[in-house]
């Protein structure tokens, strides 16, 4: 990856658009776990960290940021269970 890749339109807009995703899939995942009761949290928690990260597998982000991003989300959310 060269330095003018950076200056392209359109990556910049995927680097956006990677982002967005994540931000979206955390976002969602927070709501969901606040909006089941305390006692199923733990466990609603664990299964929105897997959902993310299948979803990652599945649709990985198309940037080095992105991709960099969602590592480290899911490193953090498999860390939380090892």
């Amino acid at each position: 990856m060269n330095y003018r890749q950076y200056e392209n339109f359109e990556y910049q807009n995927a680097v956006a658009q990677d982002l967005r995703n994540w931000a979206i899939k955390f976002a969602l995942s927070k709501f969901i776990v606040a909006s089941v009761p305390q006692q199923d949290r733990t466990q609603v928690e664990a299964i929105c960290d897997g959902v993310t990260g299948t979803l990652d597998l599945i649709n990985p982000p198309k940037t080095r940021e992105g991709q960099a991003l969602a590592f480290g989300t899911n490193t953090y959310n498999l860390s939380k269970y090892l």
